[in-house]
């Protein structure tokens, strides 16, 4: 089974760098393709930094034709672009618990289908941590603390 994570973007790379690198690095399943869909970010070339480090597609489009970010839209355009049989939407802002896909991927297997959602929100209090040591820092211990939410809705 293929699993698509479809990631918003706009004009916040620190916040992307610890999404990806959760999804690349702490996940005990990974996604099969992730897709960063920029909407018409105003700084240039903002994700190619991080393509050297990360494996991901990346999408400029100017969906909101008016300078508003339209999150909506940037994973509808996501949706169509993947090729999971399990597409995962998440903020450009959360970070997933570490089980997170493999959950999904074993609910859906003998479920057949699920609407969920738990997440980690990179506040400003915690942004300025290394990113390992980010990871580092967030353990069970602390959930509910930071912005740590976890929500099932199986």
């Amino acid at each position: 089974m293929k699993i698509s994570v479809i990631i918003p973007y706009y004009n916040n790379l620190r916040k992307l760098e610890y999404v990806l690198h959760n999804l690349q690095n702490r996940q005990v399943r990974q996604a099969d393709e992730i897709i960063v869909v920029d909407d018409d970010s105003t700084q240039d070339n903002h994700l190619e930094t991080l393509k050297s480090q990360y494996q991901f597609l990346s999408l400029k489009t100017n969906i909101s034709k008016d300078g508003e970010h339209r999150a909506g839209h940037a994973r509808n355009k996501g949706a169509e672009l993947a090729t999971g049989d399990i597409l995962l939407f998440q903020d450009g802002d959360m970070i997933l618990s570490k089980y997170y896909i493999e959950e999904i991927e074993n609910y859906y297997n003998s479920h057949s289908s699920i609407v969920t959602g738990h997440f980690l929100d990179i506040n400003k209090d915690i942004q300025g941590l290394k990113i390992d040591n980010f990871f580092d820092y967030i353990n069970p211990e602390r959930v509910g603390d930071y912005g740590i939410r976890e929500k099932s809705y199986f």
